[in-house]
């Protein structure tokens, strides 16, 4: 099944109330590529850092409640800020 993109609007289903605005503010300033995925098993959410010009890329399980999601989306915009600030140094 292909990727579709949805607007960035359609991240609200996944927010609590109140966590839309911070949240979008975000991935505004810091240019992130936001993918909600299927279920895994392994892990809820990931970070890759820019690379060839590309953005970064955060991707979240969908299968996550509201709550859970955003955690794991804060824990993921933690490891975009630690590169930001530190490259590979960490």
């Amino acid at each position: 099944m292909a990727k579709v993109e949805h607007p960035l609007q359609a991240l609200s289903a996944y927010l609590p109330d109140g966590a839309f605005e911070p949240v979008l503010a975000l991935i505004h300033q810091y240019k992130v590529h936001l993918t909600v995925t299927k279920a895994r098993k392994s892990v809820l959410g990931d970070y890759r850092h820019p690379f060839l010009g590309a953005n970064h890329k955060i991707s979240v399980n969908g299968n996550l409640n509201k709550y859970e999601f955003l955690i794991t989306l804060l824990h993921e915009l933690g490891h975009l800020l630690c590169y930001e600030q530190y490259k590979n140094r960490v």
